[in-house]
């Protein structure tokens, strides 16, 4: 794993600007490179791909632009990749076993379906998610940057092909069985049924939020999963940065899509104060 460092070239700026834009593409494609990439393709999702293709074309573009992987400067931190990663993990169980005791004996879960072994099953694929991103080394925003930035082929490092992948590979068939069980009237387990997607439609907000999450990822090659849990780092001030304007972008946009609450003109509901 590697400490983000941000050189001369790379600026506090490009990291907030680029967080920003890959929070709003996210909010306005319904995904990034996890949601759309992994589970979107491993559903067969024609409008994941039209996704993917659109933020990867555009990511390339701009990395190459910007030579973003001669901008960022990595250096190596002490100790390997598995070390960090069970660090990682060790942190994510601690926090989250606090947590799912915490609501489970104060009766304040999450929301009404969930329980104290749907939040254990959740901890438990999220450090798997963790494990897998540091041992790949996607943790690196070096690692997309160098996939991204075609701008010198002699250092163009195509192993991000393999690690989405080798993600593809084990999500497609098990998330195929769940769709077949879903189609058969059998629901999951801990809850009432299977979050699929409202719409499959290939509408303007895809296309917008696949450009804008392009732009973004090119500029940093960071994407929210790796800079979300690089939160945790010692030198965890640029994902800091990227994290904070990623989740204003994401909430920002995410309110000025949210339909306003009607008022209703009618006289039943004036209310007049009496004298």
């Amino acid at each position: 794993v590697y400490k983000r460092q941000v050189s001369t070239q790379s600026t506090w700026g490009k990291l907030i600007v680029g967080g920003f834009l890959v929070g709003v593409g996210t909010t306005l494609g319904n995904g990034c490179t996890s949601g759309h990439g992994v589970m979107g393709i491993s559903r067969l999702s024609f409008r994941s791909l039209i996704y993917v293709v659109i933020f990867i074309s555009v990511g390339f573009l701009t990395a190459s632009i910007l030579r973003t992987e001669r901008s960022i400067n990595t250096n190596r931190s002490s100790g390997s990749s598995m070390d960090f990663a069970l660090k990682t993990a060790g942190g994510c169980i601690a926090g989250t076993i606090a947590l799912a005791i915490h609501c489970h004996f104060l009766g304040k879960i999450l929301d009404n379906n969930r329980s104290l072994l749907m939040l254990m099953t959740e901890l438990v694929a999220g450090v798997i998610f963790a494990l897998g991103l540091g041992l790949s080394g996607m943790l690196s925003p070096q690692k997309a940057a160098a996939f991204l930035d075609i701008s010198n082929p002699s250092k163009w490092d195509p192993t991000m092909i393999f690690v989405m992948g080798g993600a593809i590979a084990v999500a497609l068939p098990s998330t195929q069985l769940a769709m077949a069980q879903h189609r058969k009237g059998k629901g999951p387990v801990l809850v009432t049924s299977f979050p699929l997607p409202a719409s499959n439609k290939i509408d303007a907000k895809l296309i917008v939020g696949g450009i804008l999450f392009g732009v973004g990822y090119g500029m940093t090659g960071a994407c929210p999963g790796p800079a979300i849990v690089s939160l945790v780092q010692a030198s965890a001030r640029g994902s800091l940065y990227f994290c904070g304007a990623m989740a204003y972008g994401a909430v920002g946009t995410h309110r000025l899509l949210s339909p306003a609450p009607a008022i209703s003109m009618s006289p039943d509901n004036w209310k007049i104060s009496q004298p």
